[in-house]
């Protein structure tokens, strides 16, 4: 969503670092019935519920930058410091798909492009964004200061 509201303003989309991190997205409607199931069963059991589809970050930030472009809409991709973060880091899902018959069926594409759209429709990416004075300084990288 920030990288959208980004593309939508005009901005370049911002990547900490090489882009090489990994993380999975999921849509929120694949997660609805594994939740629903757990409000009712498996007491006692801890499930990953999300996507175990990984794709780098720079992927994901081009995917944008093309959907945004099909929209109207030109974008740069801009590399900042890179930040102290974990470099691989999505669930593991098997234990759901096991027992909850759970399938992340996450279009990303298709999800970016239903994000874009309803940005523009609502003119949520025009709402002002509140600025957070950090507590905590230490590592923190220069461009969030």
């Amino acid at each position: 969503a920030i990288a959208i509201r980004k593309v939508l303003l005009g901005e370049p989309i911002t990547i900490f670092g090489d882009g090489n991190q990994k993380r999975a997205f999921s849509s929120c409607e694949c997660l609805n019935l594994p939740i629903e199931q757990l409000l009712y069963d498996r007491n006692g059991h801890v499930f990953n519920i999300g996507s175990s589809k990984p794709i780098r970050i720079l992927d994901a930030a081009e995917l944008i930058q093309k959907v945004g472009k099909q929209l109207g809409y030109d974008s740069d991709i801009v590399h900042l410091d890179e930040r102290k973060e974990v470099k691989l880091a999505w669930s593991s899902t098997e234990k759901a798909e096991q027992m909850l018959d759970f399938e992340d069926n996450t279009d990303l594409e298709k999800l970016v492009r239903e994000m874009f759209e309803f940005a523009i429709e609502t003119k949520r990416y025009l709402l002002p964004v509140n600025k957070v004075d950090y507590e905590i300084t230490k590592n923190l990288p220069e461009s969030w200061k």
